[in-house]
């Protein structure tokens, strides 16, 4: 699975250091990020929780693929 920019914790530390770092206002990292998206956001954990309940549910066929979940940003 590979996942585009979904808020986690870790999304809200590197946004934190990137504020440090460029001296933004925390919170700017992560917003310069997401309009690049074609759903214009950040994915959400419940998102991408889904798809692995599927595999593990449903996609026992499914072998050595690498599924984009990103909301259209291809990560290849």
């Amino acid at each position: 699975m590979s996942p585009g920019v979904v808020h986690t914790k870790m999304w809200d530390q590197i946004d934190s250091e990137r504020a440090d770092i460029y001296g933004l206002k925390k919170g700017d990292a992560i917003h310069s990020i997401t309009p690049t998206n074609p759903k214009g956001r950040a994915g959400k954990l419940s998102e991408i929780a889904g798809l692995v309940f599927y595999l593990v549910s449903e996609g026992n066929y499914v072998n050595g693929q690498s599924i984009n979940i990103c909301g259209g940003l291809q990560l290849n």
